[in-house]
């Protein structure tokens, strides 16, 4: 395990680095007559001088210079006609001039950009150390496609690992697989929405049936009461001793309710602000986290780009006051701008940025994303780079809580995506399930000992990004997961955490706790399906109390029993 000051000084290398690249951002089409080229000056010449030069040819005094990580030039982008552009390349100091066409915004603010746009292409570094080879493969990117296409490289732990590419054809794809400093170009691993559509009427698996008690021992801590809550939280603090949930309407949740810990949500922002009642604890506007795409695409960590409030409803689950876990737990939001690969990549390196800058954050920390990624590629570069910064953030003590999936009732029973693939012996991510309010795995929940444990992800009620109506019939795992991460906040809360958090053993002796009965139980005849539990015992979350019922009328007393043997004569009255 590095120390935490090495890890610092790689963290600011990751991002000084990035940010030494100037990449040219154009979000408009050339004028009428005109195209974009990048001018590449000769080395070794006065580039001053032949800036100027360009500078009177095309009318222009922003050159959007390109440079390389060591802040040295490398070309300009400039507008110009096709006659500007001949008297470019005929100036003795240019060494070529190549049009290119900048990447076409997706056209529906509303949706993920990821659903308007083919993949990047994604081109490794065959040694991201070797500084003079990398550069020349830079060139080369900028030549083949043109410097505005290729993005700052992407830099980790002091070492370029790749280019981000727009607009790169399957012929030049090919010829840049073939460069020597190269080792592999492929199109962006494609993610997608955990969430499945509301179906209605969903069958069960199995039959719900009566749960035998199985105390646990109670925890020394205080508890607030949420009354009348919805009834995927009831789930959370339901004791073994009450296994029918109609017994109880309350969520009753740790006093602290996470008010010292943090939940980094990634996806596509967060309308914690349009939701400002239901989202009350959320980190100041400037300290949410944004890929470079998101930042270039002009988008705020407080927008939810999502159509359908994908993104606002699953931090809802986390940390919202009225449908959420962790009531006080911090929100900060990590936007991303496109469902590929290099942006998880990319939002996992800034948060373990975020914590090294903000030590105090290190084991107060959850990350959550609702999201799923391809089938599992040992030998592709990309998601050997995810699963890294994903180790590395863990080992930084920070859990991380992915959604299982929710294909189980396709043809897909078994976890098949990472990251949950990723998870095993030496890998403590946290899988999450899905179950129905008994306790059922959810039919479309898929399975494998990849999972670690379940909470309800049925009928789910959360708030949207607008609006003022909750929804409510939501679907899927991807609801599951952040309220799992949200209960793991809680703990971290508490002034004993219930578990050890030594150095770089926080996450895997939190997974073994969650799936201890300290942390779950069984709701159902199958003792693999085990649900979120945060140790209310029904002495604070008692059963609900029937309603009075008026006492049956009182009987007149009986009447005693006739003597066969006594007779009486009619009209005669007895004697005493």
């Amino acid at each position: 395990m590095r120390s935490l000051l090495s890890f610092v000084t790689y963290v600011l290398c990751v991002i000084s680095c990035t940010l030494a690249a100037n990449l040219p951002r154009l979000n408009r089409q050339p004028a009428p007559g005109k195209a974009f080229y990048t001018v590449f000056p000769k080395g070794g010449t006065d580039s001053t001088k032949t800036s100027e030069f360009v500078r009177n040819v095309v009318g222009a005094e922003d050159l959007l210079p390109w440079t390389n990580l060591q802040e040295q030039l490398v070309s300009w982008t400039v507008e110009a006609s096709p006659e500007e552009a001949s008297k470019l390349r005929g100036y003795v100091d240019v060494d070529n001039v190549i049009e290119f066409h900048p990447a076409e915004q997706p056209k529906e603010p509303g949706t993920p950009l990821a659903a308007a746009r083919t993949p990047r292409t994604i081109v490794f570094a065959r040694d991201g150390k070797d500084k003079d080879a990398t550069d020349k493969t830079q060139q080369f990117l900028q030549q083949l496609v043109g410097a505005a296409n290729v993005a700052p490289p992407f830099i980790y732990k002091g070492e370029l690992r790749y280019w981000a590419v727009n607009n790169m054809t399957d012929t030049q794809r090919d010829q840049a697989a073939k460069d020597p400093g190269v080792v592999s170009a492929k199109p962006a691993g494609v993610w997608k929405l955990a969430r499945k559509l509301p179906p209605r009427n969903l069958p069960s698996l199995l039959s719900p049936t009566a749960k035998p008690p199985n105390v646990k021992p109670k925890r020394t801590i205080s508890y607030f009461t949420q009354t009348n809550a919805v009834s995927e939280l009831v789930v959370v603090s339901q004791p073994s001793t009450v296994p029918d949930l109609s017994e109880l309407k309350n969520y009753v949740y740790e006093g602290n309710g996470g008010q010292n810990s943090f939940v980094y949500h990634i996806e596509f922002g967060v309308a914690f602000k349009a939701q400002a009642n239901e989202f009350p604890n959320v980190v100041h506007d400037g300290d949410h986290l944004q890929t470079a795409l998101s930042k270039s695409s002009g988008s705020h960590p407080w927008e939810d780009k999502t159509s359908d409030s994908h993104s606002t409803c699953m931090a809802n689950k986390a940390v919202g006051k009225d449908y959420g876990v962790a009531k006080q737990a911090k929100l900060v939001v990590v936007q991303i701008n496109l469902l590929e690969t290099p942006e998880i990549t990319e939002a996992m390196a800034s948060i373990q940025a975020d914590i090294a800058l903000r030590p105090e954050r290190r084991k107060k920390s959850v990350v959550t994303m609702s999201i799923a990624g391809p089938p599992l590629d040992l030998t592709d570069s990309e998601q050997i780079l995810l699963k890294e910064a994903m180790k590395d953030l863990m080992d930084l003590d920070v859990p991380i809580f992915v959604p299982a999936g929710n294909e189980a009732d396709v043809g897909h029973p078994n976890v098949d995506t990472i990251p949950a693939l990723f998870e095993g012996p030496d890998y403590p991510l946290m899988v999450i399930g899905s179950t129905n309010f008994d306790g059922i795995l959810s039919i479309f929940s898929q399975r494998g000992l990849q999972v670690l444990v379940h909470a309800p992800g049925e009928d789910i009620t959360c708030m949207p990004s607008s609006g003022t109506k909750p929804l409510t019939e939501e679907h899927g795992t991807s609801l599951s997961t952040p309220m799992i991460a949200g209960e793991v906040a809680n703990l971290l809360s508490y002034d004993t955490v219930p578990f050890d958090t030594n150095d770089g053993s926080l996450v895997q002796n939190m997974r073994d706790y969650l799936r201890s009965d300290a942390g779950s139980w069984a709701r159902s005849t199958n003792p693999d399906i085990r649900v979120i539990w945060n140790g209310v015992t029904e002495r604070d979350n008692p059963k609900i109390q029937p309603p009075n019922v008026p006492p049956p009328p009182v009987q007149p007393p009986p009447q005693p029993p006739v003597n066969p043997f006594e007779h009486q004569c009619p009209g005669v009255a007895s004697r005493k």
